[in-house]
């Protein structure tokens, strides 16, 4: 009889997961789990990346249209809207979003002027050359409503 460790018949060393009879199954099983742990965080990523896209977007709101699509074709979806029906909503909400913009347009000077209130008291608490560089991010800011500062949503650089 052989001692342990010897290959029977021979006097060669026998590698131990060679004696244990796990020589290809070990590294193939990690190398699986491995793969299967990087599929799975990779996928955690994306959707990660994924969500925080859509809250953004849904933070600063579908365009118009885009809204107004999206809620006729759930309505003709769970109410089995006709077509006719279809085009009477579609004239509904294309008055409605015309009344909005004539309702925000209306708050437009004074929304303008409290802008202007707010941007003169930050310009009180900041150092000469704080102003000189504050007044420069505003210059670059396009006039009107909407997304101001550093922080604008994408979409909407400065200029």
């Amino acid at each position: 009889m052989s001692a342990p460790g010897k290959d029977p018949g021979s006097e060669r060393p026998v590698a131990p997961a060679a004696r244990r009879g796990g020589g290809f199954w070990k590294p193939a099983l990690l190398f699986l789990g491995v793969f299967a742990l990087g599929g799975v965080a990779g996928g955690g990523i994306v959707r990660a990346c994924t969500l925080s896209e859509l809250r953004a977007a849904i933070r600063r709101g579908p365009p118009a249209q885009a809204f107004a699509r999206f809620r006729i074709e759930a309505l003709r979806r769970h109410l089995e809207l006709g077509d006719e029906q279809v085009e009477k909503i579609r004239a509904i909400l294309e008055q409605a979003q015309e009344e909005q913009r004539l309702a925000l347009a209306s708050c437009s000077p004074d929304l303008e002027e409290r802008r202007a209130r707010v941007d003169a008291a930050i310009a009180e608490v900041l150092t000469p050359e704080q102003r000189s560089a504050y007044a420069e991010l505003q210059a670059r800011e396009p006039p009107g409503p909407g997304p101001r500062g550093p922080h604008r949503p994408p979409g909407h650089p400065p200029r």
